[in-house]
């Protein structure tokens, strides 16, 4: 590998966490609005299986978007340290590769929580449809 490649490849992937950091931010605002909403709204009945199913969503928010802040810090440690390495001290090949690893890793631990929040956001629409419904 050379040496602009090994603290450069770690910070290409950086831009598309960041991507999902922003959307996942968004969508996280978007359950603490409905949340607020919810709880203008007590007095209606099912109320409690909404609130469980937000509180739920916004814990695995909460987990993916910490997972992917960590992403970014440890892509952002190998590139750093792949570059310091390639001025000073030679080659550290395995610390930026095990870095970026751990990067990726979380990266996926991430993806794997917005998969979760997203078949629990579609089980919320639908309770708030049966909730129309009897209306």
């Amino acid at each position: 590998m050379e040496s602009a490649e090994l603290w450069l490849t770690p910070l290409l992937l950086v831009p598309g966490v960041a991507l999902l950091v922003m959307s996942t931010s968004n969508r996280f605002a978007h359950v603490h609005s409905e949340i607020h909403d919810l709880a203008n709204h007590k007095h209606e009945k099912d109320i409690g299986k909404l609130a469980r199913s937000l509180d739920k969503r916004s814990v695995i928010f909460n987990n993916a978007l910490i997972s992917l802040y960590l992403s970014i810090t440890f892509l952002a440690l190998a590139g750093l340290i792949g570059g310091i390495a390639v001025i000073w001290m030679g080659n550290i090949f395995y610390i930026v590769v095990g870095l970026s690893c751990l990067g990726i890793l979380c990266l996926v631990f991430a993806s794997l929580q917005l998969i979760r929040e997203s078949m629990l956001t579609l089980e919320v629409i639908k309770q708030h449809c049966s909730q129309i419904e009897k209306e």
